[in-house]
């Protein structure tokens, strides 16, 4: 069985989120989807300024 990495709570139903154990989650799969997010919402301005 895999471990339970994502999950929510009632607390968080109908919101566009979930949870994460960052215990159980591989770093750099964590760091992918941060920046993917990030990208999605930051000013352009700002993303090129950090592609450098």
């Amino acid at each position: 069985m895999l471990p339970r990495i994502y999950t929510t709570t009632p607390h968080y139903d109908g919101h566009p989120s979930v949870l994460v154990r960052l215990s159980k989650a591989k770093p750099v799969y964590i760091e992918s989807l941060l920046l993917r997010r990030w990208r999605d919402v930051a000013p352009t301005k700002l993303v090129r300024a950090f592609d450098g």
